[in-house]
């Protein structure tokens, strides 16, 4: 290969690693919103019953939006 290929190679290697990181924040996102969700059933509250929705629907949003990027990434990497 040459230095071309291995750049790009590396390049989309680290790429894809960040996509990692940022599913694994992502997905700490939504089960905190479960988690406020599930203790919002034992103390009602609506703020909280509001905030832990949306906790769990940007969480469920980030999460596909993140593994279609790493999908690309992943075509990228099997054409070098």
């Amino acid at each position: 290969m040459d230095d071309r290929k291995v750049y790009e190679l590396t390049r989309l290697k680290l790429a894809y690693q960040k996509q990692v990181i940022f599913i694994a924040g992502v997905i700490i996102i939504a089960l905190l919103g479960l988690i406020l969700y599930i203790y919002n059933i034992y103390k009602y509250d609506f703020a909280l019953f509001i905030i832990s929705i949306v906790l769990i629907i940007t969480g469920a949003i980030g999460i596909m939006t993140i593994d279609q990027k790493m999908k690309l990434i992943s075509k990228k990497i099997k054409e070098l």
